[in-house]
């Protein structure tokens, strides 16, 4: 104990090499366990969310943008395809179950999606409240977006167009809260799911006022009749706000955004995607090879900051050596007069490597405890942008092997120091001053 005292006073007898030295260390520390944690959680979230999801159909373009767009939302869609191009691949007979996909309207930057209840199927979605919806306009509510937003049942919700916040509003097709979802960490939490009718209506009635514009713009040459058409029209629209409940599209007008597939045999993995990028206008992704193409892209990234870190980590061993043996050099008075009160030399060199031990491990310890406040500070900013989200728990089994090598890296650092340190002279030391 009392070595141990000994050592933690001698580390702070000069402050500032042994801040310096915990910092680099604790830097390099949280740098390589912020990188190891969000690549595991980032890569278990990716195969989750496409879990029983064996194909993506949509329009020609990115795979990658088409598989992130539609199973991760977090991307732009690569456009829309008709209803009649996706009826032929969802009851095409190597199709066990297709899920529709309609995007394009958002409520404060969370999606509103038109789906089907096979998609709440999908990714186990359980009501927390309310019930499913059985009619066009009524949704069910994502538990993150119900929070964020604070969603209550029957509340009414005007959706806007596009998928980030700000697009103009769709005052005129008001959507209202039937359900609100459990929370279950899936993709499910941070959207908002109607029928596709509710999507084709909606946009139906955009279609319906850009014909009117257009029938409006043809006449404006007359003056005298166009003042008496807006007064009409804006009479008509007010009471078509109060009144009028939109129509739905027209079955060749319909579009969607994307199809989720499962397929019917292993066999379909070989043949079906081929099929469809080569009949059809359509394109197909595979979710499982997209994500692993992403996490390729993003590998030599993360490879790069790693080395960057251990590199820091390096420092920072060195720096320790340097504080030690420094250290030696400016305590060998210290060293001498503790012979002389009768220590031996190997608790001289205990108390050295006792020091190397206890600035890597503090160091370390810091250094997990900035990786996880980081982590944590990551998290609340990627719920707040609407992106995939970090568990706080995150834990990464290499954390346990740095806690246990910390303290043999230091020991290891200041073996030449105590060594030195033991073979104090307390003769030399005394005749040179």
């Amino acid at each position: 104990m009392k070595l141990l005292h000994l050592s933690w006073r001698n580390l702070w007898h000069r402050p500032l090499p042994t801040l310096l030295s915990l910092f680099l260390l604790a830097s390099g520390i949280a740098t390589l366990v912020v990188l190891w944690l969000a690549s595991q959680q980032l890569g278990a979230r990716l195969q989750q969310e496409a879990k029983g999801i064996d194909l993506v159909v949509g329009a020609k373009g990115s795979p990658l943008q088409l598989v992130l767009s539609s199973v991760y939302h977090l991307d732009i869609p690569t456009g829309n395809i008709s209803q009649q191009d996706a009826q032929r691949w969802m009851h095409h007979p190597m199709v066990a179950r297709a899920i529709p996909l309609a995007l394009g309207d958002n409520l404060g930057g969370f999606r509103i999606v038109g789906t089907d209840p096979g998609y709440l199927a999908l990714y186990q979605g359980q009501l927390a409240a309310g019930r499913h919806w059985q009619q066009p306009m009524e949704v069910v509510v994502g538990a993150e977006v119900a929070r964020v937003k604070h969603i209550q049942l029957g509340d009414t919700l005007v959706g806007s167009h596009g998928l980030e916040a700000g697009g103009e509003l769709h005052s005129h097709s008001p959507y209202r809260v039937v359900g609100i979802l459990q929370a279950n960490g899936s993709v499910l939490d941070r959207l908002i799911l109607t029928p596709v009718a509710s999507v084709w209506q909606v946009h139906a009635h955009e279609a319906e006022e850009e014909r009117e514009h257009e029938a409006d713009g043809e006449h404006e040459h007359e003056a005298e009749a166009s003042h008496a058409q807006e007064a009409e029209a804006s009479h008509a629209d007010e009471h078509h706000q109060e009144t009028h409940t939109p129509a739905a599209s027209p079955a060749s007008e319909r579009e969607l955004t994307a199809l989720l597939l499962q397929f019917r045999s292993p066999l379909a993995v070989a043949t079906l995607p081929r099929e469809i990028n080569r009949q059809s206008a359509l394109q197909a992704a595979s979710p499982v090879m997209e994500a692993a193409r992403l996490q390729q892209l993003t590998a030599q990234l993360l490879q790069a900051v790693q080395a960057i870190a251990g590199l820091l980590v390096v420092a920072a061993l060195l720096s320790l050596f340097a504080t030690l043996y420094q250290a030696l050099e400016q305590r060998r008075g210290q060293w001498a007069l503790m012979r002389m009160l009768g220590a031996s030399r190997s608790k001289l060199f205990g108390s050295m490597v006792l020091e190397g031990a206890l600035l890597s491990t503090l160091g370390t310890l810091l250094g997990l405890l900035l990786a996880h406040g980081l982590l944590w500070g990551l998290s609340l900013w990627l719920a707040s942008t609407r992106h995939v989200p970090l568990p706080l728990s995150a834990f990464h089994p290499a954390e346990l092997y740095l806690l246990a090598l910390a303290p043999a890296a230091g020991i290891v650092t200041a073996l030449l120091p105590a060594w030195r340190a033991s073979r104090t002279s307390v003769a030399l030391t005394l005749t040179q001053g």
